[in-house]
């Protein structure tokens, strides 16, 4: 799971407070694992595994963008 640390010191993310972080890190990994599980990737699973972190904190904002600002109207 992607901590909140990772988030904010290694993505660089701002957008998601602390408080909010773990409800959509949760939905943005389910999401990314589903991904992988459906669809076939040709690359190793050491390049998958580099790259999944970042894939679910950009998800992460965009679900909390989305339900903030979209999703309340």
């Amino acid at each position: 799971m992607v901590t909140y640390e990772f988030y904010t010191e290694t993505y660089k993310g701002q957008t998601v407070p602390p408080s909010f972080f773990d409800i959509y890190s949760r939905q943005a990994e389910r999401y990314v694992e589903k991904c992988l599980n459906v669809y076939t990737i040709y690359n190793s699973q050491e390049e998958i595994d580099s790259k999944k972190d970042y894939c679910i904190c950009e998800i992460t904002d965009s679900l909390y963008v989305y339900q903030t600002t979209l999703g309340n109207g």
